[in-house]
C-alpha cells in the first residue's frame, strides 16, 4: 500500500555576488513511498484468566430527608488501595 508524504523545503541561503537579486530556492511536493517495515502491537493483560479478588469496608450515614453519605476503603488482589467518597440524594 502506497504512503504519500507531502513535505516543503526552503533555501535561503544567498551568496555574496551582488548581481544575484534572489539566491534562494523553495519547493513544495508530494513523494509516494512504500514503507517495508512491519509493526506489531500486543496488548498484555496481567489480568486475563485469572480470579480477580478483593475486599473493603463502607459506612453508610443517613441524614435527613433522606441524604446518604457513603465511605468505603477498599483494596484488591493486586495490593491496590483505594478510598471512594459518595453522595447521594433522592429527588
Amino acid at each position: 500500500i502506497p504512503e504519500f508524504d507531502f513535505f516543503t523545503a526552503v533555501d535561503d541561503a544567498k551568496s555574496r555576488n551582488a548581481d544575484e537579486e534572489d539566491a534562494g530556492a523553495g519547493m513544495m511536493g508530494t513523494v509516494g513511498f512504500v514503507s517495508s517495515t512491519l509493526y506489531r502491537y500486543a496488548a498484555v493483560n496481567p489480568l486475563a484468566n485469572t480470579w480477580l479478588t478483593g475486599y473493603g469496608l463502607g459506612l453508610d450515614v443517613v441524614t435527613s430527608y433522606d441524604q446518604v453519605i457513603r465511605l468505603e476503603v477498599a483494596r484488591n488482589g493486586l495490593a491496590e488501595n483505594g478510598f471512594y467518597l459518595h453522595f447521594s440524594h433522592p429527588f
